[in-house]
């Protein structure tokens, strides 16, 4: 059915550049009178509905009304219904788009479908550490183990009859967001994105590739719904029936999700798969088949058909609400296991038999007979429009509904626990809230936007993105450090070390098989320390609103009484006590992410991140557009965007490309070669005669010793070189050693290359003129697998000698202050703390020195230990010390990226051997199982290797990776093009937790959302990866 592939002999990176056309104005044939008394704007509109037939909107587009069924609880005197089909009430205007358009678009003339994946495979791992067997690799869906199976079922079910072409599956991958589309107003737009699941995550994630398609505009209930409930309902004159509101937008969506999946052609396609000759001229039957669908939770409520915290909340799941804090136990393991939700036959006859009484009997929501029907498993009297997936033996809508970190994590169970820190320290007083802020204000920044400078008062959490939430966590550690009594404070330092550290793992591009295991024993101690946290350590302090939550619910309160929905100012102004609470949908996901990944890949393919992405495309269009009735206004833009899109493509592919692969936007950002390992400038305008230097400054203890420890690097760099290996001893090459008019030439960046653990290249830029100025190093010793230093000058000098280079030879090189550990390094898989650093004593003979750049690892995170303060006694007044004094001690923020973070695991493919063999946590059922597809396939372990010698830096960029060959044409899967660095645009607000303990029932629905939830919580995370 598939390739099983091991990952030797597989080159590190492929060539990924190609050829770029130049533009048609550069272009010898160009005449700029062509382009006059052209009819542009009617060329426009002839592009926007091309091929426009009726109710056809070109390109596979088209308007159809939506119709729902209105249960209006009205009897005859004989008790029979006058209406026993409900009121018919129709939404006129509905776009959605034919699926199978966009897979023939795709599949058969997108140059990028020529890198699609038709055929599954899998990546293995074979550790440097010899005692380790081969593990296996998890990222692409197309290597996952839903897509394997897919493929399976696929390969066995029967032929179409007469047909020998090769059958393949296009993988949908689906995403719905309402949004917002402008700062002030009420326009929405509610899209539903598609994405191939064939396509690399790395260039599927990118905006730039357009590879995101959106299929349908979904309609919201409007506000005529109102006037036709207050005619037809028995009901009307009574208050609002939020009961009967939330229900009519159920029925809304679910049935226009039937339109667009009820298509005849999808249908066929689905059934019988669709002929379609691609890109690469391959004829191929393409069956297309639905891996995920993306969405925040009130949209999984929505979609699962089930009750927004209800008494079982979970779309997954049956776990009880009174459970959902149960993190990591064996019980909740078990609940997740064993009581899995599911959209089978017996739901259905639920549902079935509760819209009998509804619409026939004409009882009302929330009877007691409708209710022993559905609520025991929090279901509603919805149809749900995927449930026709069942029948076919398809994973449903519960399976297809997957986990989503930015909402769930990031501005859910970390946004939570952040703001109650918060509400402690105010207990604190005002001192010490301001002095978080002030931590925060302090701490540098790192790498172009991966930690950005925090606004001026983090406690208030004003209008901040998923992003600027993430940097809040990773810098959590020095911040929060000793602001708390000292009864809790190292409870919390270790609180905040395992929410950092499970975040971490969760959002791996890359997971192995011990990865995951790692992610699984993490999952089980943030469990064990929330709980600890919110039974032991909130307990101690009488917690109250914040003065921005205040403010914000007497806004709150406001729109109400201008809305008529309250008339009570009274208590408004009041704090009111506020508890942590942890029985939230949100932390019982966290126990979902390892057998997903495992199932269908790393979080970051089918992260909602994507589709908020987009919708930055959709505001932009908007502003096209006249803002009346502009839905319609926008399918036309979508129309005009990929005809020319297709004219671009066809006029690029018209001369033959030397590469169907393409360059990843990080890679081609890198300045210079990327496959050197570092870049120092050829510039020699800034020169330092480094004798009138040393002269100048002989009080300075940080230039002592400059000059022989000078001498002493430019011999080494002589020796070296290839032709010089052996041919002197060292002391013997320092005696002939000279630099050229005795001078330096000095730069202000130094940008070195690395291969990140994922596979990829990418660069760090080192500053000497900004706090980006921190490196790390192998260490020569067991101690400890680093070591860390502060770049103080960026050299490079001619150098001559009489022996190994009698013309002068151009030597780099870095002078820097040295970092030595404060405590000895835990290598233990349950540490609990952050490895602090100090500056080396300046009396001491290697507290500065002079380090070739070769050996630089890459850049890395220090930020002071605020708490510690600052001192002068490491290093009198100097060149290379603030005025203020040095800071006392450091904290190596290894979780500022995820590459940082494996390196100091030692499991980054291809970083460095890993210290010891994972086990589960004592108290877990079992380690992750891997799932039932993968596990079958898996292969025996290799014979033992030997050790392979821990790499160099500068020969990192030649080690070995897991890169595994595609079945279909041997490219490496994991040299695939480089992911977007997630846009970094500003997001506007999202409100602060819901407190669910009172809610019950059908609760909030989309279109109940506070004005201020915005869709772009998102500064997308950019931690060293992403596209900005």
């Amino acid at each position: 059915m598939f390739d099983e592939i091991d990952d030797e002999h597989v080159p590190m990176s492929l060539d990924l550049s190609i050829d770029v056309d130049p533009t048609p104005v550069q272009d010898p044939k160009f005449r700029a009178g062509d382009t006059f008394d052209v009819p542009w704007k009617s060329i426009e509109k002839q592009l926007k509905f091309q091929s426009r037939t009726g109710e056809n909107l070109g390109r596979g587009w088209s308007c159809s009304p939506v119709t729902i069924q209105v249960p209006t609880a009205d009897k005859s005197d004989a008790g029979r219904r006058l209406h026993p089909n409900g009121r018919a009430f129709t939404i006129p205007e509905f776009y959605h788009r034919s699926i199978v358009s966009v897979m023939d678009a795709v599949f058969g003339k997108d140059p990028a479908s020529t890198r699609f994946h038709h055929v599954p495979f899998r990546q293995f791992w074979s550790p440097f550490n010899s005692s380790w067997r081969r593990e296996t690799v998890f990222g692409e869906l197309y290597s996952s183990a839903a897509f394997i199976k897919a493929h399976e079922d696929l390969q066995s079910s029967p032929l179409v009859p007469g047909c020998t072409l090769p059958r393949v599956i296009s993988a949908m991958m689906l995403g719905s967001d309402a949004t917002h589309l402008t700062q002030f107003g009420s326009a929405q737009l509610w899209p539903i994105y598609l994405w191939w699941g064939n396509q690399s995550k790395y260039e599927r994630c990118m905006p730039s590739i357009a590879a995101c398609h959106c299929v349908a505009y979904l309609e919201k209930l409007p506000q005529s719904i109102m006037e036709f409930l207050e005619e037809h309902h028995k009901g009307r004159g009574k208050k609002k029936n939020d009961a009967l509101l939330a229900h009519l937008r159920r029925e809304l969506t679910h049935e226009s999700l039937k339109l667009l999946f009820e298509d005849p052609d999808f249908k066929d396609a689905y059934a019988h798969g669709r002929v379609i000759v691609g890109a690469d001229g391959v004829a191929r039957r393409h069956f297309p088949r639905i891996f995920t669908y993306s969405a925040d939770y009130p949209e999984k409520v929505m979609l699962a058909t089930i009750r927004d915290m209800g008494g079982c909340p979970c779309p997954r799941c049956l776990v009880k609400k009174a459970d959902l804090d149960l993190l990591g136990t064996a019980a909740d393991m078990k609940t997740r296991t064993e009581n899995k939700r599911c959209d089978g036959p017996e739901r259905q006859r639920w549902v079935g038999a509760a819209r009998t009484l509804l619409y026939k009997v004409g009882l009302a929501l929330g009877n007691d007979k409708i209710e022993a029907l559905l609520k025991p498993h929090s279901w509603v009297p919805t149809q749900n429009a995927f449930s026709w997936l069942t029948s076919l033996n398809d994973p449903d809508i519960c399976q297809l509904l997957v986990v989503d970190i930015m909402h769930e994590y990031e501005l859910g169970v970390w946004k939570a626990l952040f703001a109650h820190l918060i509400r402690i320290l105010h207990t604190q007083g005002q001192d010490t809230v301001n002095e978080l802020n002030r931590r925060y204000r302090d701490t540098p920044t790192f790498s172009s936007s991966t930690i950005r400078r925090f606004p001026t008062c983090v406690s208030e959490m004003s209008r901040m993105t998923a992003q600027d939430f993430e940097d809040l966590l990773v810098c959590a550690i020095p911040c929060f450090d000793r602001l708390f009594p000292e009864a809790v404070d190292t409870e919390i330092s270790q609180l905040l070390f395992r929410a950092a550290e499970w975040h971490a793992l969760a959002k791996l591009r890359m997971h192995t098989d011990s990865t995951l295991v790692l992610l699984h024993n993490a999952t089980i101690r943030l469990g064990t320390a929330l709980r600890h946290f919110r039974d032991v350590v909130c307990t101690q302090f009488d917690t109250t609103e914040t003065p921005s939550e205040v403010a914000k619910r007497q806004r709150a309160v406001a729109r109400a009484v201008a809305e008529g929905r309250t008339t009570s100012l009274s208590t408004a102004g009041a704090r009111r006590p506020k508890a942590y609470n942890l029985n939230t949908p949100k932390l019982h996901f966290l126990g979902d992410y390892v057998p997903q990944i495992q199932w269908v890949g790393t979080t970051d393919s089918y992260s909602t991140e994507s589709g908020e992405r987009q919708h930055r495309t959709q505001k932009d269009r908007f502003q096209r557009t006249s803002k009346r009735d502009f839905t319609v206004q926008m399918v036309g833009l979508n129309n005009l965007h990929e005809a020319l899109q297709q004219t671009s493509q066809s006029t690029s592919t018209q001369g033959q490309q030397k590469s169907r692969s393409r360059p990843t936007h990080d890679e081609a950002d890198i300045v210079g070669d990327r496959v050197q390992h570092h870049l120092i400038a050829e510039d020699q305008s800034n020169t330092l005669l480094y004798g009138d230097w040393i002269r100048g400054n002989s009080s300075d203890m940080a230039l002592e010793g400059f000059l022989p420890k000078l001498l002493r690097a430019c011999a080494e760099g002589l020796l070296q070189r290839p032709e010089n290996k052996g041919r002197l001893p060292l002391d013997a090459a320092l005696d002939g050693v000279a630099l050229e008019r005795q001078r330096l030439y000095e730069h202000a960046t130094f940008r070195v290359n690395y291969t990140t653990y994922d596979i990829r290249r990418l660069q760090d830029t080192i500053n000497v003129n900004s706090g980006k100025c921190d490196v790390m190093l192998l260490s020569s010793d067991d101690i400890h697998p680093f070591r860390y230093a502060r770049v103080l000058r960026v050299f490079h000098a001619l150098v001559t000698h009489p022996i190994l280079a009698p013309r002068p030879v151009r030597v780099e090189l870095l002078w820097v202050r040295w970092f030595q550990n404060v405590k000895p390094f835990d290598a233990a898989w349950d540490r609990k703390e952050l490895q602090t650093v100090q500056f080396v004593h300046a009396t001491e003979d290697d507290a500065f020195g002079f380090v070739n750049p070769a050996q630089v690892l890459r850049a890395c995170h220090v930020i002071p230990s605020f708490a510690d303060g600052r001192t002068k006694d490491l290093l009198g007044p100097s060149l290379f010390r603030p005025p203020e004094g040095d800071w006392a001690a450091f904290y190596v923020a290894e979780f500022a990226d995820r590459d940082l973070h494996m390196r100091h695991l030692g499991l980054g493919i291809g970083h460095r051997d890993p210290p010891a063999k994972i086990e589960p946590e004592p108290d877990s059922l079992s380690p992750p199982a891997a799932a039932p597809a993968a596990a079958a396939a898996a292969a025996p372990a290799p014979a033992p290797e030997q050790p392979a010698p821990v790499p160099t830096a500068a020969a990192e960029a030649a080690a070995p990776t897991t890169a595994v060959p595609s079945a279909t044409d041997g490219r490496s899967a994991a040299t695939q093009p480089e992911p977007a660095a997630d846009d970094n645009g500003a997001g506007d607000e999202e409100p602060e937790e819901e407190s669910y303990e009172e809610k019950d029932g059908d609760g909030t629905d989309i279109d109940d959302l506070p004005d201020d939830l915005e869709d772009d919580n998102l500064d997308v995370d950019n931690r060293g990866e992403d596209e900005e």
